[in-house]
């Protein structure tokens, strides 16, 4: 696909402003509200205890309702119990506290919010139960951490002895943060009534600030501890939570397990590049659970296709470029639907209507992403010094190319693109794009660098394995001939007394395409094809002759001297292929990562 398309819609400011939500506080909900009197007069105290009263019985009664509805609706009953991934749950609103703009108006219908249950949600309420005291929730932007948390929030609501409290946002803790926790806590309580009546209302006064707030959570713990009442206490976005108030009662959320024992806190944060870093303290003591990617595709974890029907995205058609390119996470599904919406009715057919949707997102994305990565380089609270510099284009060089870091290298990446994720089978820490065209951005920004050093840093190290040699040298060749637009190679022919061949190309264009099939855009001169799928199946890279009609298909390949021919064994891959682009002649090279004076040992067979 290119870069560039004829017809623009501008989607890029909606999505940003969705992602960014995180650092906006919501708009501010005043508990009671002022009633305009001197504070000091009989009636303005008269009028704040009767406001009090509203608000306070509003939501005991807007929370049974909740409860009511939530414990009797067998549609929601039984799924909430037993969640089947692919499965499509209509959920109420919640009684207090609202929901933050990520639950955008699109997923707002007939007064429920429509949330496909995903295997990730009964992992999250496995964890979540089987640990005490606190659990942090993190991971990417966008992949849907905090639906999680609400269906979290509701299928413990229906257990009769839990109390769950709900904090869509914490950026409204920011400000008169008990003006906020109180409602969410009496509508956690809300089944408890005569308690709230007899022990809370009289510790708070006319504005809902508790009256000794050192000892106003002892009353909660103690009426679980005295009733059997396990406590659950949900917060969504903690990165919006000002640094202040992350050390000061009631906002110190990581020490909640103090104030309430033998309770469960759930703390959710998305990947943030100025996100204060959690006290060493808090984080050897933490259970966490790391929530990534999108909606599962497999026959037997049916998420897209619920997706999918839910929306009514192309049904009938053929899909599978969606899944390449989006990872089917949620946000960038979203990002379709938009794009959708405003280029619906100018097409002839649905198929062409999927390919510019598609289209228009991968420009659109890039887009986005480009100017977002520019803004991290920019900021010089992130990168102060050369080492930093040099540090993150290391991890950005890794990261394009699915190679782990090494154990002297630092973590310095824009986690609004990327995240770090350990290999537990081998102890290797991989920074990963967190959408395919993440990935993409990262293979295009890096055209501009010199790559040597990175690469002779994996290829003449012994700490490195012979696939992230090369995975180097395939980066090498790719990032050679994608800069000098050209290819020219010596080459020795496999089982064959030639000598050496070469090989010389010019004008080649470069298409990067997804998935693990053929590309979806046709060649009209020479051309370099690059996977972005760091495990495309058997090949590393292709070279069109569109003059000769010859496929070279590249294999990188280290420590091996068996160079038995993959290419031809792959017969799906290899049909794809040849239907894509029906080839006189197909040739197979392998690439050795062997560095000679700055050269490379490359020989090759012909199929």
């Amino acid at each position: 696909m290119e870069d560039n398309s004829t017809n623009q819609w501008n989607v890029t400011a909606g999505l940003l402003a969705e992602e960014e939500e995180v650092r906006r506080p919501s708009k501010k909900r005043k508990l009671p509200p002022l009633s305009g009197l001197p504070s000091s007069s009989p009636m303005a105290k008269q009028n704040k205890n009767t406001e009090r009263s509203i608000w306070w019985n509003k939501a005991i009664d807007d929370s049974k309702d909740f409860f009511l509805k939530l414990t009797t609706d067998v549609t929601l009953n039984e799924p909430l119990q037993n969640a089947i991934p692919g499965q499509i749950v209509r959920l109420p609103f919640p009684p207090a506290g609202g929901l933050t703009s990520r639950f955008s108006t699109n997923k707002k219908m007939n007064n429920a919010i429509p949330v496909i249950q995903r295997n990730s949600f009964a992992l999250l309420q496995k964890r979540v139960q089987e640990k005490g005291g606190l659990v942090h929730v993190s991971g990417p932007h966008g992949v849907g951490k905090s639906f999680a948390l609400y269906h979290l929030y509701c299928a413990l609501s229906i257990v009769a002895t839990n109390r769950v409290m709900y904090i869509p946002n914490c950026a409204q803790l920011n400000q008169d943060p008990f003006s906020e926790l109180t409602p969410a806590l009496v509508a956690a309580f809300a089944q408890d009534e005569h308690f709230l009546h007899s022990q809370i209302l009289p510790l708070i006064d006319i504005f809902g600030e508790p009256l000794q707030p050192r000892s106003y959570f002892k009353y909660f713990a103690s009426h679980c501890a005295d009733n059997g009442l396990t406590f659950y206490a949900i917060f969504d976005q903690h990165n919006s939570l000002k640094a202040k108030q992350r050390t000061e009662i009631p906002t110190d959320l990581f020490t909640w397990p103090e104030y309430f024992p033998n309770s469960k806190i759930i703390v959710s944060a998305s990947n943030d590049n100025e996100d204060i870093v959690l006290p060493k303290m808090v984080v050897d003591d933490l259970a966490s659970y790391w929530f990534a990617g999108g909606y599962s595709n497999q026959p037997d974890i049916p998420e897209f296709a619920a997706w999918q029907s839910e929306n009514n995205f192309f049904l009938g058609e053929d899909v599978s470029i969606v899944s390449d390119i989006t990872s089917n996470i949620p946000c960038e599904l979203d990002a379709l639907l938009n794009i959708r919406a405003k280029m619906s009715g100018i097409f002839s057919t649905p198929k062409e209507q999927l390919r510019m949707v598609v289209l228009e997102y991968r420009n659109s994305r890039s887009k986005y992403f480009h100017s977002s990565h520019q803004k991290y380089l920019d900021n010089t609270n992130l990168l102060r010094t050369d080492d930093d510099h040099m540090r993150y284009r290391t991890c950005l060089f890794r990261a394009a190319y699915h190679i782990p870091l090494g154990s002297c290298d630092q973590l310095v990446y824009d986690r609004q693109l990327f995240y770090d994720q350990d290999n537990s089978k081998d102890a290797q820490i991989f920074v990963e794009p967190c959408t395919p065209i993440a990935g993409e951005v990262a293979i295009r920004i890096l055209q501009s660098h010199d790559l040597r050093l990175d690469i002779l840093s994996v290829v003449s190290s012994s700490a490195f394995t012979n696939d992230a040699k090369s995975r180097a040298i395939k980066a090498y060749v790719i990032h050679q001939i994608a800069h000098e637009k050209c290819w020219k190679m010596q080459f020795h022919r496999v089982g064959s007394a030639l000598g050496i061949e070469k090989y010389e190309l010019d004008s080649l264009d470069i298409i990067y395409f997804y998935g693990n099939k053929a590309p979806h855009q046709a060649p009209s001169q020479n051309t370099l094809f690059v996977p972005l799928l760091a495990d495309y199946p058997e090949i590393d890279f292709f070279i069109w002759n569109h003059a000769e009609r010859i496929l070279y298909a590249f294999q990188v390949a280290t420590g091996t001297s068996d160079y038995t021919s993959k290419w031809a064994s792959g017969e799906t891959l290899y049909d794809a292929w040849n239907e894509f682009l029906p080839w006189k002649t197909t040739v197979e090279i392998w690439v050795t990562a062997l560095p000679l004076h700055g050269e490379f040992v490359v020989i090759h067979g012909l199929l």
